[in-house]
């Protein structure tokens, strides 16, 4: 939330902050009614929803730390894929030069 503030504020001062627990595509259904609004990856570009506008939010890229849980009853071979893309990319980083290069 500390990292989100600055860039949500770069819009304009925000009404009240409220943190909802909603998927993608319900809240970005929230954005094109103006009720929210949601920073994402350059991956949600390829969406298509009538009024939904992206902006970017700066020239920087944001290096931006996240946590999962993960249930052993949860057999999804996507989230598997994606949890395996993210060790490799963790080890990738841990290892890479002090320069921050990989």
């Amino acid at each position: 939330m500390d990292l989100a503030l600055p860039l949500v504020r770069q819009a304009g001062e925000p009404r009240y902050i409220e943190h909802l627990r909603l998927g993608r595509d319900t809240l970005l259904t929230e954005v094109v009614r103006k009720r929210a609004v949601a920073l994402t990856t350059e991956a949600a570009l390829g969406i298509a929803l009538p009024g939904l506008t992206f902006r970017p939010i700066g020239e920087i890229p944001v290096l931006v730390t996240f946590c999962a849980l993960w249930s052993r009853q949860n057999i999804n071979p996507s989230l598997r894929s994606l949890l395996k893309i993210i060790r490799e990319l963790s080890e990738t980083y841990r290892n890479s030069q002090a320069d921050g290069t990989i």
